[in-house]
């Protein structure tokens, strides 16, 4: 009994052994990284990024206004741009969690909205930002 299941073993681990070899380059080919040298552009609706496949194609992405309206304030873009720095990697991993389930809007971009981040460590910095304001008040 002991050798059918060594050799049943044995079948099952060449069988992972051969699609591990052949998958595993086709993972890596699909991880998202940050493109050097660009930064994200803000519209009315939102703010828009790139990142780039392992083998160079660049993936649009957009995270919708209401992310960041309900994080930090819009008065300042700065303050948007600095968000997005600070929580950079929240959003690269959200995006890379849609490019690899295929979700892409009509334009072939991947749009982040809220529903896709409820779960992430985004803080609402919004009430601190006041708070700076009326303690710098004179």
């Amino acid at each position: 009994m002991w050798r059918d299941i060594q050799a049943y073993a044995r079948g099952q681990w060449l069988t992972i052994k051969y699609f591990d070899e052949n998958i595993t380059p086709l993972i890596g080919e699909s991880l998202l990284h940050p493109i050097p040298n660009t930064r994200p552009m803000p519209d009315s609706w939102g703010l828009a990024f790139a990142l780039a496949t392992t083998g160079g194609r660049p993936v649009r992405c957009y995270i919708r206004r209401e992310v960041l309206d309900d994080r930090v304030s819009y008065q300042r873009m700065s303050d948007v741009f600095d968000y997005f720095s600070e929580h950079a990697d929240v959003f690269y991993g959200v995006a890379q969690r849609k490019f690899d389930s295929g979700e892409f809007d009509e334009d072939g971009r991947i749009v982040i909205g809220n529903d896709d981040v409820h779960a992430e460590p985004l803080p609402d910095t919004r009430g601190s930002r006041r708070a700076e304001k009326r303690s710098s008040a004179p």
